[in-house]
């Protein structure tokens, strides 16, 4: 695998994940959220420490995702390993959420739920349209 193929699938990953979720974000969870927040008591989480470690988190996310979606031989089907890359991420993510103080059973599933479809969709473009965009050496496995 090439690592500037590697890369750019890590970045793109990432791009499209938080690209998803800035979305859901301005649509309808900030609302949520500031709503649970303040029912709770609680603080908002996102501080500049949280950004500071869920960017390159994201970015590691995409690499590993990546890294599993191109050293996959050509004739697999990229659909299936693209939500199996998703659901490793998702399922422990979802499950963590239960230890987050504050937290509504309401906003756990909108979450989850946003996060597995930015999840999937991220895992599927860069599947789809980086191997198109990158060449054809998907299955190339050397470093």
């Amino acid at each position: 695998m090439k690592w500037v193929r590697l890369v750019a699938t890590g970045m793109a990953w990432a791009v499209v994940y938080n690209g998803l979720w800035l979305l859901a974000w301005i649509t309808f969870m900030r609302r949520e959220w500031t709503e649970a927040a303040g029912a709770s008591g609680e603080s908002m989480p996102w501080t500049l420490e949280f950004w500071a470690v869920w960017i390159p988190v994201t970015v590691a996310f995409g690499f590993a995702v990546g890294g599993h979606l191109l050293s996959r031989p050509a004739d697999d089907d990229t659909r299936r390993a693209a939500w199996a890359a998703s659901l490793v991420i998702w399922v422990p993510g979802t499950i963590g959420m239960a230890f987050v103080p504050g937290l509504t059973p309401r906003i756990m599933v909108l979450d989850g739920v946003v996060n597995l479809v930015a999840v999937l969709v991220a895992s599927l473009v860069v599947t789809g349209g980086m191997g198109r965009l990158l060449g054809p050496d998907a299955s190339e496995n050397t470093p």
